[in-house]
């Protein structure tokens, strides 16, 4: 009897400690990071492992043009100075994939009445800062010859994939923001004007009571829907519905945009200046919004007035 239960002491003392030593190894042991962070005012920028040796970031005060980080590609900023470009050491130059910059609300009203080609506002915080996400309109990789050009390819593609994603991850990553979208096609943009601008050379209309003016009735309660948390798709032209349309009229440009009435097609927008015209279908966040009911709603409010 003494031997055996030598035996299974033995062997519980062998299983604790094989117990022990496993829990111990799970304690010391980390999960390997996901990301490298960098950080400025505040603001986290996360850069997964895998291109973090890959990219540059460089961050300065959120005070000169708003910028807190700029990321290019090492690889193409080194070839760039090997060839002695002058832009090497541009934070967007060589290389360049992004920058992430914050402006106030003015400023980004302001910019949303002109071209913000490379630019596009994502997010807004609790203190009426909104961040944009500005990037290149041309290619930036660099290498010293075509061949090498080639062969980077695949990895260039694959910064630029990760770089498209970053907004949206920027936004979950920093506790506050919350996602804005704003467009800049030619509606959004006299829009814009209309709302932010002072833009007064403009008439609504349709069949009921003509073209009326704005006639000192604010503009933004009612075409705010149609600024913010929407996307205007060019749809194709034979898709314009038949049927009556709210008309925004910009007589001075000699620019029109036609809101289709037609149930099934509120979404519709057709824009025609000078012999041309194209047709845009707006995307809405909230999928209850229809772009004429808007447009109808401000012009029975302009009606009241006229």
């Amino acid at each position: 009897m003494k031997r055996r239960l030598g035996i299974t002491l033995t062997g519980l003392l062998v299983a604790a400690l094989v117990v022990f030593a496993l829990a111990a190894c799970g304690e010391s042991s980390e999960p390997e990071p996901t990301s490298s962070e960098f950080t400025n005012d505040g603001m986290t920028l996360s850069v997964p492992v895998e291109y973090a040796e890959l990219v540059a970031v460089e961050t300065s005060d959120s005070s000169k043009e708003g910028r807190l980080f700029q990321v290019a590609e090492k690889a193409s900023i080194e070839a760039a100075k090997e060839q002695g470009s002058e832009d090497a050491d541009d934070p967007e130059g060589p290389g360049w994939l992004f920058s992430i910059g914050r402006v106030s609300e003015d400023e980004m009203h302001q910019m949303l009445t002109g071209d913000m080609s490379g630019g596009e506002v994502f997010a807004k915080d609790g203190e009426d800062n909104y961040y944009i996400f500005y990037h290149p309109t041309d290619v930036r990789l660099i290498r010293m010859d075509n061949e090498e050009m080639e062969a980077s390819m695949d990895q260039w593609s694959a910064l630029n994939e990760w770089a498209a994603g970053v907004p949206a991850t920027f936004v979950k990553d920093n506790e506050g923001l919350t996602a804005e979208t704003h467009g800049n096609t030619d509606l959004d943009i006299y829009l814009a004007k209309i709302a932010y601008g002072g833009e007064k050379d403009y008439t609504v209309s349709t069949l009921e009571y003509g073209p009326l003016e704005p006639n000192g009735v604010d503009p933004l309660p009612y075409i705010a829907p149609l600024l913010n948390g929407v996307t205007y798709e060019e749809a194709d032209i034979k898709d314009a519905p038949d049927g009556e349309y709210v008309v925004l009229n910009f007589p001075g440009d000699e620019v029109r945009f036609d809101f289709f009435l037609t149930e099934g097609g509120e979404n519709y927008i057709r824009q025609t200046w000078s012999d041309n015209e194209m047709l845009y279908k707006a995307v809405f966040a909230d999928e209850s919004i229809k772009a004429s009911a808007v447009m109808q709603k401000w012009y029975d409010a302009l009606a009241e007035k006229r």
